[in-house]
C-alpha cells in the first residue's frame, strides 16, 4: 500500500483524502490501513482493479497476465470508481 501511495504522491495526490478519493476508499479506512489494520482480500483486489494494478500486487505477488487471460474483474464495491471516473462492472 505505501508503495502506491508513494506513487499517488509523485502524481500530484500528497493529501490522505485525494489519494483515499484515488484508490476508492473511505478515508479513515485508508488510514486505519495505513495504522497495520489487514485489507481484506476483496477491498485488496478492488483497489489494484481501480488502479489498474496487476491481480495480487499489494499482496507483493502479481497474477501474471496470461494466468488472468478470462477472467473476470473482482466484485465491485459501489463507492469505488475507475481513475476515469467510470465505476468497476458488477
Amino acid at each position: 500500500m505505501l508503495r502506491l501511495l508513494e506513487s499517488l504522491r509523485g502524481e500530484g495526490s500528497g493529501s490522505l483524502r485525494s489519494q483515499a478519493e484515488r484508490v476508492g476508499l473511505p478515508v479513515g479506512a485508508l488510514r486505519n490501513f495505513l495504522a497495520g489494520f489487514p485489507i481484506p482480500d476483496d477491498i485488496a483486489r478492488d483497489i489494484e482493479w481501480t488502479m489498474h494494478l496487476p491481480e495480487g500486487w499489494l499482496d507483493g505477488s502479481p497474477v501474471e497476465p496470461q494466468e488472468r487471460s478470462g477472467m473476470a474483474p473482482p466484485r465491485a464495491v459501489s463507492s469505488l470508481t475507475a481513475p476515469n471516473g467510470s465505476a468497476p462492472p458488477k
